[in-house]
């Protein structure tokens, strides 16, 4: 390796690193003015724009020696912070400000260190071990953090962005230990392991650069995800009790009587009617008709034994679906219901229903038909009652 590295052109690749750097920051910088970006993607592009400049500044040293060697380290550690405080801003944790506080407190140090071997004692080789020393632990904070904090979110080139700045980070490891033991480093040209590192440098910032709008572009859509999820719960569900509306619990019943179909079991409907409960309305209020109809769907779903289902097919009407379920089971099924509902009371209000109990296993239109049916049987016969489907009828459909 070291005989590779040695017949690589040091100033020719850190031209290439410099003019990759600088088309890539600008990609960056395109995205992030006309493209959906989120929090952390600034810091991370930003990052990208300094580090650029400091690598410039390194190695063409515009502002004289001792200025560009200070601005450059600066610049390049600052790139460090950025980056990793980006990235907990797309991971979404909690602790955001301690974690990075504690880079900036890193990179405080490292400054006063640089300063120090700069402008008072100089010394290169120091220089070079401090500063290698806060990359090394700074961007192995970046490669690992993600997987070893609860709650970090990560998306789907996390191991890519993760293993480009785990190897970076090693290697600035070896030179913290190589320039340490080094007795001189000279600054007119790079060593092996920064001539390595430029080298991982042209062949891995692309890779960074896809990691960062992947990120984006993976963030976009687990977004869209939520927002489809969020609109199907919306269509799907009633909005004051939680239960299934119309539309879902008749789907939900289509399903279980395929499934009888296929399978051989019975499937049982049972639809019910609160009685007399425009009363409660003109009477309390329909706030209060509001929380009854709330606290009859809690009741009613919490009665029910799964795999049962509860809906609210409209008004004061539920739908009560019971795969499996079928015969007196049902008709015992749906008083026990209404002995729950009989004595419920919400609100300090004495609350019945009517119940229909239908069964079959072709049409959930004719199920439905005839539930209701059976329902205003029992509302005709009194109310507060379970009226089962006459034992010759049967909801055979088409």
């Amino acid at each position: 390796m070291p005989d590779f590295l040695s017949l690589l052109h040091a100033p020719t690749m850190v031209l290439m690193v410099v003019v990759l750097y600088a088309a890539l920051s600008l990609v960056l910088v395109y995205a992030y003015a006309c493209r959906r970006t989120y929090p952390g993607f600034g810091a991370m592009t930003l990052g990208q724009v300094l580090w650029f400049v400091g690598i410039f500044l390194n190695f063409y040293r515009v502002l004289g020696e001792t200025p560009s060697l200070f601005a450059g380290n600066a610049l390049m550690l600052v790139e460090a912070v950025l980056v990793f405080h980006g990235l907990a801003r797309y991971g979404q944790i909690g602790d955001i400000r301690l974690r990075s506080g504690l880079n900036v407190v890193l990179y405080g140090l490292a400054m006063v260190a640089i300063t120090h071997y700069l402008f008072i004692d100089y010394n290169t080789c120091r220089r070079a071990a401090i500063y290698s020393a806060f990359c090394a632990i700074v961007f192995g904070r970046i490669s690992l953090e993600p997987y070893l904090t609860r709650n970090w979110r990560t998306y789907a080139t996390q191991g890519l962005f993760s293993g480009f700045f785990f190897v970076v980070a090693a290697l600035f490891a070896v030179r913290t230990v190589l320039s340490l033991q080094a007795v001189d480093c000279p600054t007119a040209s790079p060593d092996h392991v920064a001539k390595l590192l430029l080298l991982v440098a042209m062949l891995c910032s692309p890779f960074f650069v896809f990691s960062i709008l992947a990120m984006t572009s993976s963030r976009v859509e687990a977004e869209l995800g939520e927002a489809r999820d969020e609109l199907r719960h919306l269509a799907e569900t009633d909005g004051l009790t939680g239960l299934p509306n119309r539309r879902h619990f008749l789907r939900l019943a289509g399903e279980a009587l395929d499934r009888a179909r296929e399978q051989g079991f019975g499937v049982s409907l049972v639809m019910l009617d609160l009685d007399n409960f425009k009363t409660v309305n003109d009477t309390h209020g329909h706030q209060t008709g509001d929380r009854v109809l709330m606290g009859v769907g809690r009741c009613l779903a919490g009665a029910l034994p799964a795999p049962g289902r509860v809906g609210r097919l409209g008004g004061e009407e539920f739908g009560v679906l019971l795969p499996g379920v079928s015969g007196p089971a049902a008709v015992a099924m749906a008083e026990r219901l209404r002995r729950s509902l009989e004595a419920l009371r919400p609100d300090g209000l004495a609350v019945t229903a009517s119940f229909g109990v239908a069964e079959g296993d072709k049409d959930v239109d004719a199920l439905l038909a005839l539930a209701d049916e059976c329902l205003y049987a029992a509302k005709r016969a009194g109310r507060n009652r379970v009226e089962p489907q006459p034992v010759a009828v049967a909801a055979t459909g088409p």
